[in-house]
């Protein structure tokens, strides 16, 4: 009963917003954050009319990919739609409202031990099976609701928002409160229950104070970050704390562990390439005896530089190096806590060394072509993604790609198969 009143709670948020024209203009719904793309803030006058904003999108994703442990495939089918609400009731204050809806058919309940090797597989303790099965689910959520205060040199902002940091394209090693997707690298974030607040100084400089909300003060999430210009590269230093819950698979456990970061990153040109990386070190404190996930809590060294460059014909290339000091050297190191880890975003990867490299070319004025790679160097591995994007209509774009994994089962793409999905996404 419950499921079906929500989605018809869904179906009916997905109606809503049909009822909006597509809009070429919103594909970039999301408000900038304080003190970063200030030009493109929310429109308010000296008399301080009340201006209102509706904007988001509804899009399609179909999946598909192959079962190597079932010898079959897997389709899944994910609707997903944002509405965001946003105003200015004065030249002093803006808020914005970012609600998200998903309904997912097809393969909705999957096993995780799909994608190991054979050896952990046989390892498992059958009574612990059902830990390992996983459902996507329909749901509405609240993604972000904020307000934001402007004050002379000073900007606060308060409540559920997006928050981010670092300069690299595929990873951002120093951002320890997100994850990103080196595969869908451009995919939206959630917002964080969190208060920003930044302070501009003279010669383009600022400093950001930020403080993500938990249970306990010493649970909460801290960053101070100082960011400014210096001979034509953007630099900013940056202390962070996180506290991260790992799931200890093997001991059917888990364990809280707390990072402190240390970090810097930069963004220039150098004989006309561009260059970007960032970098840092952590000191991590584990809550406890942390079993054999020892190995997540030693203090390591985590940095990425990249480089990228679009030459006169068009032709756009990138290229970054990662390296997790945590990582593992071989793939006989790779443990099943590593393997879940992974593939659940709460690392990185399980390599010591990744090398990320692409290249995009427009093949007519409303379709890009791109091809990436992702090098798992240890073990060794890699990931072969092609991209198709196409601009149907101005505000409706479809996009296309395939992952193609490489290496043994050993490795850290275990037993993944070829999949791909086809997503076509309606803005307005």
């Amino acid at each position: 009963m419950f499921d079906q009143s929500l989605r018809n709670s869904i179906l009916g948020f997905f109606l809503l917003i049909l009822l909006f024209s597509p809009d070429a203009d919103a594909q970039e719904a999301d408000i900038p954050m304080p003190g970063f793309d200030t030009s493109t803030q929310l429109s308010g006058n000296a008399e301080g009319d009340f201006e209102l904003k509706v904007r988001g999108y509804m899009e399609n994703t179909f999946n598909c990919e192959w079962d190597r442990s079932q010898h079959q495939e897997l389709l899944l089918n994910s609707t997903r739609a944002r509405l965001n609400i946003s105003g200015r009731p004065d030249r002093n204050f803006d808020f914005g409202i970012g609600i998200v809806g998903t309904l997912n058919s097809g393969a909705v309940e999957f096993d995780l031990t799909r994608y190991m090797p054979d050896d952990i597989k046989q390892n498992l303790i059958p009574e612990a099976s059902e830990m390992f099965k996983q459902r996507i689910g329909n749901q509405i959520f609240l993604q972000e609701a904020f307000g934001t205060l402007y004050m002379p040199d000073f900007t606060l902002r308060i409540g559920r928002h997006k928050f981010y940091t670092g300069t690299g394209y595929a990873y951002n090693p120093i951002d320890i409160f997100n994850y990103k997707n080196p595969l869908d690298p451009t995919y939206e974030i959630n917002g964080i229950d969190s208060v920003l607040g930044t302070i501009d100084l003279p010669r383009q400089t600022e400093i950001q104070m930020f403080m993500e909300f938990a249970d306990r003060l010493s649970n909460s999430g801290y960053m101070l970050r100082l960011k400014t210009y210096v001979s034509g590269w953007d630099v900013a230093l940056q202390y962070s704390q996180h506290t991260k819950e790992r799931v200890n698979w093997e001991a059917f456990n888990s364990s809280e562990f707390r990072w402190r970061l240390l970090g810097i990153e930069l963004a220039g040109e150098l004989g006309g390439i561009g260059i970007h990386g960032e970098g840092g070190y952590v000191f991590i404190e584990s809550e406890g005896d942390a079993g054999t996930l020892t190995n997540a809590g030693e203090n390591h060294e985590r940095y990425l530089i990249g480089m990228d460059h679009t030459f006169d014909f068009q032709l756009y290339v990138i290229a970054e190096y990662l390296r997790i000091g945590q990582g593992r050297t071989d793939s006989s190191a790779i443990t099943l806590n590593d393997r879940i880890a992974y593939l659940s975003g709460d690392i990185l990867s399980t390599n010591r060394d990744t090398v990320f490299a692409g290249a995009t070319y427009p093949l007519t004025d409303l379709m890009d072509f791109s091809l990436y790679g992702i090098i798992a160097c240890n073990d060794p591995s890699a990931i072969i993604n092609p991209w198709l994007l196409y601009s149907i209509y101005p505000g409706v774009n479809m996009s296309f790609t395939v992952y193609v994994p490489v290496g043994d089962e050993q490795s850290q793409n275990g037993k993944s198969g070829t999949g791909g999905f086809v997503r076509l996404k309606f803005n307005f």
